[in-house]
């Protein structure tokens, strides 16, 4: 999953808080929901639209005094686990800012929750069950957090990179993961963190 800073992208990520009046980009879609009960943009709500000529997937964010970066987390990785499910490549995300969150934090977690609903330990199952759709994910920063948001979103994949490892070795059944492997393991990933330390020089 590469993230990007701008606008493009297959299916358009609408963030909506519970109470909304109006989506401007779906509103006669929205108004439909909303009146049928069908999606209330509850924490974590996820309806996709993808067959019409304007793909949306509006994503709920609960009440919006109530929203905390644990709970915007949580919804993209909703959202993350519903756009591979619609095996979509690539999503457009406008960020606005967000009350009670930092702007920066507030993009950490929408790129932690994409990249934590990738996860996935099938090293030994013949059929891989969860099957990698979004390739590219396309960030619309508001003006003067450009080269902070690249550096933030940096910070979270080699954080999840960690995460994901620490998962793997606690998946691994104990007849596997001796001691001597697990060392070895270990010194694999230095090896990788020293190469791309020195790329970055």
């Amino acid at each position: 999953m590469d993230f990007n800073l701008g606008k493009g992208g297959e299916v358009k990520i609408i963030l909506v808080f519970k109470g909304t009046e109006s989506i401007e980009e779906v509103d006669e879609l929205y108004q439909y929901l909303k009146n049928k009960g069908l999606f209330k943009g509850n924490a974590g709500e996820v309806y996709a639209n993808v067959t019409n000529t304007d793909k949306a997937l509006l994503l709920g964010l609960g009440e919006e005094d109530k929203l905390t970066l644990d709970s915007l987390r949580k919804a993209f990785f909703n959202a993350g686990k519903e756009l591979a499910k619609l095996k979509i490549e690539s999503v457009d995300i406008e960020v606005p800012e967000l009350k009670n969150i930092c702007y920066l934090d507030g993009i950490q977690a929408i790129a932690e929750g994409l990249l934590q609903s990738e996860y996935s330990f099938e090293k030994y199952l013949s059929k891989k069950k969860v099957i990698l759709s979004i390739k590219e994910v396309n960030l619309n920063v508001i003006d003067g957090k450009r080269e902070q948001s690249i550096e933030a979103i940096e910070e979270v994949k080699n954080i999840i990179d960690g995460v994901f490892l620490a998962r793997d070795l606690a998946n691994e059944p104990a007849m596997t993961m001796t001691p001597k492997t697990l060392a070895n393991n270990a010194k694999k990933q230095l090896r990788k963190i020293r190469s791309k330390s020195r790329n970055l020089r």
